[in-house]
């Protein structure tokens, strides 16, 4: 069973990112300074990590609920 949104959102920052390596699927990263970020799917949600690589922190998570069109790509194919 994959843990719901809410679910997510009222686990303490660790546990978190616990449920995002073990259930989640990194779907991309990027850099912002030191700070790595990573893009989690987890069922019906997606999620941002963020990973203080000179401190060895987690930061923050920022989770994103999938909206209409998020998946979907640039719009329509045939203009």
């Amino acid at each position: 069973m994959t843990t719901s949104r809410a679910a997510f959102c009222a686990l303490p920052l660790a546990q978190q990112a616990g449920v995002l390596f073990t259930e989640g699927t990194l779907l991309a990263s990027r850099w912002e300074g030191s700070r790595a970020v990573g893009l989690y799917q987890v069922g019906d949600f997606y999620c941002e990590l963020c990973y203080d690589t000179t401190t060895y922190a987690l930061l923050w998570t920022r989770p994103l609920q999938h909206s209409e069109g998020f998946a979907e790509g640039d719009g329509d194919a045939a203009g």
